[in-house]
């Protein structure tokens, strides 16, 4: 397998023979479960503060606002053999040669998929314990992106308490030309980047030749990059909450334009 590297497409998945679509569902279903439970915590906290300090709700907004999500899943592997030589005849003249011979395959897959904030909130509970520890046992390894604090729901609890102090304001009634929302958004991106790399060197020193003396002879490696980007803003009356506005939805355009290039310069593609 190892020799191989760089010569096929990668597995999505750590384990070659791995399930790969119980991999990707277990970064999805955690991504969902994350993001829900930041929509409801932060609801939640609201209604709880309104009815305790008798004030007026900072966070009902959200519930006319939907969440679109983009997951970019990158594999690059490499692999390069560069075997060398010295010949010494004699303890005057030394000749030396050696070859290079490397190989990288890249494999991007990338979801974009959407939720109304409504639909995410539901009636206001958590993700049940049972499905975070089906999640903890059963779910394969291979991201970080699978049961991790994602800190979504500390970006949405400032972004409230900026409304509450009157810093920022979501007013989703004023409207712009070709558009009744307001040009609101929200984004959030979470990045990460594993590498494990090997390489190994024989030697043989002989009479009048070494082989191999330069190192290393054969390396290899793995860089696994996961990207979630959720970008939050208004329901798009117009495609029936189906997307999220004009202005969210360039703002998301936007992000991704970036992250392709980012992974177009990283994973050295052309």
């Amino acid at each position: 397998m190892i020799s191989g590297c760089g010569t096929y497409v990668p597995e999505i998945q750590e384990i070659p023979g791995a399930d790969a679509q119980r991999f990707v569902q277990a970064i999805v279903g955690s991504i969902k479960c994350e993001i829900k439970d930041a929509v409801v915590w932060v609801i939640n906290d609201d209604q709880t503060n309104a009815i305790t300090y008798k004030q007026q709700k900072f966070a009902d907004w959200l519930l006319g606002w939907g969440a679109q999500i983009q997951l970019t899943l990158q594999v690059n592997e490499q692999s390069a053999i560069s075997p060398s030589g010295l010949y010494s005849p004699m303890k005057i003249f030394f000749l030396g040669g050696g070859a290079n011979l490397s190989s990288s395959a890249t494999r991007i897959n990338v979801i974009n998929y959407y939720y109304t904030v409504p639909e995410l909130y539901g009636t206001g509970k958590y993700c049940t314990d049972i499905l975070k520890e089906n999640t903890r046992s059963n779910y394969p390894l291979g991201s970080l992106l699978i049961q991790s604090d994602l800190k979504l729901r500390e970006w949405l609890l400032d972004v409230v308490r900026g409304l509450a102090t009157d810093n920022i304001s979501f007013d989703n009634t004023k409207g712009t030309i070709g558009n009744d929302k307001a040009k609101n958004a929200l984004s959030h991106e979470v990045k990460f980047e594993i590498v494990t790399s090997g390489n190994i060197t024989p030697m043989w020193k002989l009479v009048n030749a070494t082989i191999f003396p330069n190192s290393p002879f054969f390396s290899t490696s793995r860089d696994r990059t996961h990207d979630l980007l959720i970008t939050f803003g208004p329901n798009d009356p117009a495609s029936n909450s189906l997307g999220v506005g004009t202005p969210a939805a360039n703002l998301n355009l936007s992000s991704q334009i970036g992250i392709s290039n980012g992974l177009h310069i990283n994973g050295g593609l052309p």
